[in-house]
């Protein structure tokens, strides 16, 4: 058999030159000779990544290079170089990612050994910031229901040139995830004695930086596509706003800005009001001199005539739907009191950048951020009755004026509008590369958030935090007891580093440990759970039963004596000492159903800060910000500021014994293993309760450690039963889509880029 021609295909975008190089040279130390490297460039404006590429493709002739004329995405330019590609077989190779010296070789042979396979995959692991491997990931034998299930990317994934050719490449639309969506359509067309899985780790998948998880082109990209009206789009709002019920007149309060004399972008805002699709608006204006610009809003407000009020800076502009997108609003919630939108940045080229898409109503992350934020609508009569803009309140007046607001409403009363009204400029002496989505935080925001808190009989204290504001909730002077539950067989050394951690670090000393012994027999277990017993405040249950973690779990909570609850996984390993402190004073807050914190990898990379529900062919949920380094405060500072999630892990998961009583604990007769945090959190909130999300109780989570992961035949047959009782039993709060989450952000991965397309 003649050795075969790999074509190895690559698109690339802007990578950084380094990368994108080192990406290069891993090809080019490949011991195995009979290669081709098909790059596509997607129009990437860095001239630096053009002279990598040219210089390696004059270096090697093996090296062939189209340079795309317009960006289409990665989808787009991977179809492009593989019509430059001769080979028999395709292998895929992201821009900044590596390959073993050895990896084709280990294809070649595979290949020769077994002619009759058409795809072949291997193991993988990642680089970290510092280009050190890290998290290995051995993958099992061929499963199919294993693949499904899991999502599981092919890194190195090697594909029978014929058969990609056969389902026309890959997809366009399923960009993020179109490495898996290939192999999905792969498999409808073989068998599964034609996958091969090669048991070495041959491919090192570099962990994205999640500062340039989204580029300002890829959001004009997006802007292009989705967020553009054309002359038909603008005829449908016209008869969308004929056919409304309510047309309620819009004040519009605009405070000209006096240290801006020559109102440089003051025609930008008036353009974009008069622009308006919308006709019942008025504008109320007044200048600034001698004022601050929360008591010129109230001059403004005196003269306005509406029913609604929407502020505008004098610098800023609004899209043209947005005062229709508002009226449209209002008319389908009768019941509404605030109205508030997505926004983003404009620079001083007219460019639209820093997108911000919220999630709808969440009140624990308006305690981190400004999630109201400039985009909203108010009701008159209610601005009035509260008096108006407080400009004691300095730049905070706005953050001020939503806190005060909520206090008079029902927060079912307010409405998300999941479409960017609003374009904030920045300030003249910003760049666009400056420029971020995080809302401004403030010592003034601090003080209104404490005055809203004291005003509300909330015992807490707001602070400054690294991307927002940090609530600190107090304890009561009778602290209760936690009781900490954590089911185990075996597995010795991941219980004592569990417990010890515990014993050794936690500050919240009114705690008892709950060690449920799932029929442990090795003697080293059983030694320390002998131990473990004669501790005072711990206690060994035994229960031999067949492994079911909810019934596990349920038991002991029956015997548990704790007011509060708190799950935790024996892999767990906690890092600040005030975890517990921080959950329990957390779960203790009315109307609280779930607290979990954020835990990391043992490489310091996130793997947990939320979990949202997807359930799209790719995901059921997510893990967000997973592998994100724990620093970084991801999507608009989210990875780093407590806010409410539809679902969290329950790994580490605490709450009031009375409320998991409430609702009967966790579903021993459906979920066995899996998936039953997911469906504990969610009943929580048909009962009326939400799920809270920390950061600043940090743990160290060893994933699957203890069990493995779901991937023989019994296990799988189980995780798809599981699967398939989520989907029937929460079907419509999927359909819904996730409240916690934005429909403009990718349902397709883990990083909270943008959706293509947006799910409205």
């Amino acid at each position: 058999m003649t050795a075969p021609l790999i074509s190895i295909v690559m698109a690339t975008y802007n990578t950084a030159p380094t990368y994108l190089a080192q990406a290069i040279e891993s090809v080019l130390e490949q011991d195995y000779p009979h290669w081709e490297l098909c790059i596509a460039d997607d129009a990437s404006p860095s001239q630096a990544v053009h002279d990598v590429l040219q210089q390696y493709a004059a270096k090697d002739d093996r090296i062939r290079l189209v340079l795309r004329k317009e960006n289409g995405r990665v989808s787009a330019a991977l179809n492009s170089a593989l019509e430059l590609a001769t080979g028999e077989w395709i292998a895929v190779l992201d821009h900044d990612d590596l390959l073993s010296f050895d990896a084709l070789r280990w294809v070649a042979d595979a290949i020769s050994r077994h002619p009759d396979i058409r795809l072949i995959h291997t193991d993988e692991d990642k680089l970290n910031s510092q280009g050190e491997h890290c998290s290995p990931m051995s993958k099992p034998a061929w499963n199919r229901a294993f693949f499904r299930s899991h999502g599981t990317v092919f890194h190195l994934g090697v594909h029978h040139a014929q058969l990609v050719r056969k389902i026309g490449g890959f997809r366009i639309g399923m960009e993020g995830s179109h490495g898996y969506d290939l192999a999905l359509r792969c498999l409808d067309h073989i068998v599964d004695e034609q996958i091969h899985h090669i048991p070495r780790v041959l491919y090192h998948w570099r962990m994205p930086s999640p500062a340039t998880v989204q580029t300002t082109d890829d959001y004009a990209q997006w802007i292009k596509k989705f967020d553009t009206l054309d002359d038909v789009g603008r005829d449908s709002i016209r008869s969308s706003i004929a056919a409304l019920s309510r047309k309620p007149l819009i004040s519009i309060l605009l405070a000209i800005d006096e240290s801006d004399p020559a109102h440089t972008h003051l025609a930008h805002s008036i353009a974009s009001i008069k622009s308006q699709l919308y006709p019942h608006w008025e504008l109320c204006q007044i200048d600034t001199a001698c004022l601050h610009t929360a008591a010129a809003l109230n001059q403004a407000l005196a003269q306005a005539h509406g029913e609604w009020a929407v502020l505008l800076r004098a610098q800023d502009t609004l899209s043209e739907d947005a005062l229709f997108r508002f009226a449209e609003a209002i008319d389908m919630h009768s019941n509404a009191e605030l109205l508030y939108a997505d926004e983003d940045k404009i620079d001083g080229k007219g460019f639209r950048l820093a997108h911000w898409f919220k999630c709808n109503w969440n009140r624990d992350l308006f305690y981190s951020q400004n999630l109201i934020g400039r985009s909203a609508a108010y009701r008159v009569s209610l601005l009035r009755e509260l008096g108006g803009f407080n400009a004691g309140c300095a730049e905070a007046y706005d953050y001020d004026l939503a806190l005060r607001y909520l206090e008079r409403i029902d927060e079912k009363q307010i409405v998300h509008i999941p479409r960017v009204l609003y374009h904030e400029r920045l300030p003249e002496d910003m760049s666009s590369g400056e420029a971020s989505n995080i809302p401004v935080f403030t010592e003034a925001g601090v003080q209104a958030l404490n005055a809203h808190l004291l005003r509300r009989g909330i015992d807490a204290q707001a602070e400054l935090s690294d991307h927002g504001y940090r609530v600190r909730y107090a304890l009561p002077d009778s602290k209760p007891l936690a009781s900490i539950i954590i089911p185990t067989r075996n597995a010795v050394d991941l219980v004592k580093k569990c417990i010890e951690s515990i014993e050794s670090k936690t500050t919240y000393h009114n705690y008892e440990i709950i060690l449920v012994d799932n029929g442990s027999d090795d003697p080293l277990s059983l030694s320390y759970f002998t131990e473990l017993a004669r501790k005072p405040g711990l206690r060994v249950l035994k229960d031999a039963r067949p492994f079911n973690y909810s019934a596990l779990n349920n038991a002991a909570s029956k015997v548990a004596c704790g007011d509060i609850l708190v799950l935790l996984n024996n892999d767990v390993e906690v890092i600040t000492p005030n975890w517990l402190d921080e959950l329990v004073s957390i779960a203790l807050q009315p109307g609280v159903g779930a607290v979990s914190g954020k835990l990391l990898y043992p490489d310091e990379t996130v793997q947990h800060a939320g979990i949202v529900l997807a359930d799209d062919s790719h995901m059921l949920v997510g893990q967000v910000f997973r592998n994100f380094s724990h620093m970084h405060p991801g999507y608009a500072g989210w990875a780093c500021l407590m806010r409410g999630y539809s679902a969290l892990i329950g790994a580490c998961l605490a709450m009031k014994k009375s409320i998991y009583d409430e609702v009967r604990g966790l579903n021993e007769e459906d979920l066995i293993v899996g998936l039953n945090d997911i469906d504990l959190c969610l009943r929580f909130i048909e009962k009326g309760y939400r799920n809270v999300w920390t950061p600043n109780a940090l743990l160290y989570h060893h994933e699957s450690a203890s069990r493995g992961l779901d991937c023989t035949p019994e296990k799988l047959i189980r995780l798809q039963r599981e699967i398939a009782y989520i989907r029937r039993r929460w079907g419509k709060f999927f359909e819904a889509g996730d409240p916690a989450y934005s429909p403009n952000l990718t349902a397709h991965k883990e990083n909270m880029s943008l959706a293509w397309p947006p799910r409205i």
